[in-house]
């Protein structure tokens, strides 16, 4: 009877490290069936990884435990990756107890734990151009991306030391900050969601919000705003008439470097409100939203997504998705959240002065439709989304955001948005940081469709936060 339950418990041990690795229950079932009940079973039968693809091959192709669509793309199918996460897991730790997902980066080299990133086999697919649209849209520096960190070795360090009040001394803006060793806690959010003016209730149920404490003195808001227009003066982006501007290793360009470092403001908050964040400098890994900017400068006389009558028809709106990825039924990539800082305009008073649309809930919506429509595995784009997953009919609505120079919006990345005409006589003009939570598991770094039917994934503390305000 001790050896009867001392087996159960290892094998609720496996069933947890493969829960954790988000491997479906058909393939869960299919391991636990064929006699691979243990950490120790498993770690011994697939001591190579081509054994492990070898049964992949043979459950998910021939067999079609997955279906039929996943037979045809088995190889590089979700499913498979989080089981080979799994495998990895177990070859590097032993196990799920010693398995701690990185919190903290630092490019210490003096009593870190370190990661090798060739022993990352976990590749992400090809992310090169931008959505072509507007505004929340998205391009990447490099058409090979890897789900890798850094180039070399991954330190990590966890602090000893209790989180310092980011509150009361502002970081400076002369260079954006690359790494972040502060200990993630509840007490420590709450505080910092306080320093920005973060309304967690609102950001849980319509998936954006406006941060209404402004964390820029006058003078820095002016001289950010003139180093976005020499910027994009100056840019040879080929989309968006230079919208979009990446920070690389030799960059030396003072204004650029002044732009990434207004996100040092809201570093704190950000860092405990998604458990860490991928940094501007801290890798130069070709995934390079963390090291990319979108510079929005929208004129008078912009005509917007459609007329300012129709802007309320989120039919006309969209989430972010890559132009090499727009095409109907793929997987839909996504960061974790959109923070958008305003430099100059006149959206705090007015509806027609480019303003940012956002429809409240929608969010919430495609999760549910998600869950339905794509249960497992990847969730699939298209390009009229609204009307593919919530109906053609009763659409939910957008509204404007208001929102001065100096305050910023932080915006879900399922919010279906849009922008609307400016009508005024001044630019609008907001700088657009696209962030990603670095606690995402192996494989999960462009698109992670478990956070798309679970909003609230990357953001675990943000339910409890929202009850509390």
């Amino acid at each position: 009877q001790p050896l009867a339950a001392d087996f159960h418990a290892q094998t609720a041990e496996f069933i947890k490290l493969l829960t954790e690795k988000q491997v479906p229950q058909s393939l869960r079932d299919a391991l636990v069936a064929a006699g691979y009940n243990t950490v120790e079973l498993f770690l011994n039968s697939f001591e190579e990884k081509s054994v492990l693809e070898e049964w992949l091959k043979v459950k998910v192709k021939d067999e079609q435990i997955l279906g039929p669509e996943a037979a045809n793309f088995w190889k590089g199918h979700v499913a498979c990756g989080s089981l080979r996460a799994a495998w990895f897991a177990v070859q590097k730790y032993g196990g799920l107890k010693k398995v701690v997902r990185p919190k903290w980066r630092s490019k210490s080299l003096a009593k870190d734990v370190r990661i090798k990133d060739e022993k990352v086999e976990e590749v992400e697919e090809v992310e090169d151009e931008s959505e072509g649209k507007g505004e929340g849209e998205e391009e990447t520096e490099s058409d090979q991306e890897e789900d890798q960190e850094s180039e070399g070795e991954r330190p990590l360090k966890r602090p000893a030391s209790a989180p310092a009040n980011h509150a009361k001394k502002r970081r400076k803006l002369d260079k954006p900050i690359s790494s972040c060793r502060t200990k993630v806690s509840f007490q420590a959010l709450k505080a910092e969601a306080e320093a920005v003016g973060f309304n967690a209730q609102e950001y849980l149920q319509q998936g954006f919000t406006v941060l209404k404490k402004p964390v820029l003195e006058a003078a820095e808001i002016r001289d950010a705003l003139a180093a976005a227009k020499r910027v994009r003066a100056a840019s040879k982006s080929s989309d968006n008439e230079g919208e979009f501007v990446f920070l690389r290793r030799d960059t030396d360009n003072a204004d650029k470097i002044l732009l990434f470092s207004l996100l040092n403001r809201y570093l704190p908050f950000l860092h405990q409100l998604l458990s860490g964040i991928r940094l501007p400098g801290s890798d130069y890994a070709p995934y390079a939203h963390h090291n990319q900017i979108q510079i929005a400068v929208k004129r008078p006389g912009f005509g917007g997504y459609a007329q300012l009558e129709r802007m309320s028809n989120s039919f006309i709106g969209h989430i972010d998705q890559s132009v090499s990825r727009q095409k109907e039924g793929v997987a839909t990539s996504n960061y974790s959240c959109l923070l958008g800082i305003c430099l100059g305009g006149e959206t705090g008073s007015r509806v027609d002065a480019g303003n940012l649309y956002c429809t409240p809930e929608a969010h919430n919506k495609l999760a549910e439709a998600y869950s339905q429509k794509c249960a497992e595995g990847p969730v699939l784009w298209y390009k009229d989304i609204v009307k593919k997953y919530l109906g053609a009919s009763n659409p939910p609505q957008m509204k404007p955001v208001c929102i001065v120079p100096g305050q910023a919006v932080l915006m879900h990345h399922q919010v279906v948005h849009g922008v609307g005409p400016n009508q005024s006589d001044t630019e609008r003009v907001n700088v657009y940081f696209r962030i990603t939570s670095s606690c995402r598991p192996p494989g999960k770094l462009v698109s992670y469709p478990e956070a798309m039917r679970n909003p609230t994934l990357e953001t675990p503390a943000l339910k409890d936060l929202a009850a509390q305000q």
